[in-house]
């Protein structure tokens, strides 16, 4: 199956006049793989499938209300520190080094409760987690299983932290998301989640299936209220200018112009060539 997928994917790349990356870790990957000339591999703007939404993802009074009634709900108290993950609660998505790593620091803050909320469903059909780390999720009362959500935005704002440790990822939208949001965010170091989060910066970036790395990230945002907050802001910055849908759409109105100019000035320099010929 993979020999015919890469097999497809190349004539596909042959047959393009253009082939266009949502990342630049995808685009280095596939000029790297499949040997695609630099003039050929694009981006437009700084990557996304889409851009997003910045005024929607807004953590506004409303969401903050919503917010508050979830952490009464679950009975979440001022003194909690909540650690929330959003999507698919698959093995690829990193639950199992997730749940090593805080299981590793709840056992070093007994003063202090830890929570983990998962946002998302169980897919049991397609790379479904081990039996033992299912049964921590549903058997461990310091995880919150909140299931899909139509409106994710008030359960991301619940969290004083997001966490995504995912094996591999295109451009995921759920960081930025989180990000704009103001939750600070720890990701693992694949294409997507490492353009969106810069280490030091803008969150933390861990490598990919690191439980000790994780867990070290995970205390390090826990006991640090000021570089939290730090995160949460600048992270919200970055975002908002260079993913929002807006400049992602102004950057592939330009493309779509630069390709129509193009294909304009092939036509007259021909047309001059018949007449000349003429």
């Amino acid at each position: 199956k993979r020999m015919i997928l890469e097999a497809a994917e190349r004539i596909t790349y042959a047959c393009a006049h253009v082939v266009y990356s949502n990342s630049e870790g995808l685009k280095n990957f596939i000029s790297e793989t499949f040997g695609l000339p630099g003039e050929k591999l694009k981006i437009i703007g700084k990557g996304s499938s889409n851009g997003i939404d910045t005024a929607f993802f807004d953590r506004s009074p409303e969401i903050e209300s919503v917010a508050r009634s979830i952490k009464e709900k679950f009975k979440i108290n001022p003194q909690d520190f909540v650690f929330a993950f959003a999507g698919r609660i698959v093995n690829d998505k990193g639950i199992s080094e997730l749940v090593k790593a805080f299981d590793a620091l709840s056992g070093e803050s007994p003063t202090r409760r830890l929570l983990l909320l998962l946002i998302g469903n169980f897919e049991e059909d397609h790379d479904p987690l081990a039996d033992d780390t299912v049964k921590y999720l549903t058997n461990d009362r310091r995880v919150i299983l909140a299931g899909f959500q139509n409106d994710i935005r008030p359960w991301i704002a619940a969290a004083d932290a997001f966490v995504f440790p995912s094996y591999r990822e295109g451009f995921p939208n759920v960081v930025m998301q989180a990000s704009l949001l103001q939750v600070p965010c720890i990701v693992s170091d694949i294409n997507g989640c490492n353009e969106i989060i810069q280490q030091g910066s803008t969150g933390i970036v861990v490598p990919v299936k690191n439980v000790d790395a994780l867990a070290e990230a995970m205390r390090t945002l826990l006991a640090d209220d000021v570089l939290r907050k730090r995160y949460a802001l600048a992270a919200r910055a970055f975002v908002a200018e260079n993913f929002r849908r807006e400049y992602i759409w102004g950057e592939l109105r330009k493309e779509y112009e630069r390709m129509l100019n193009a294909v304009f000035t092939a036509k007259a320099q021909r047309r001059k060539e018949g007449a000349k010929n003429r």
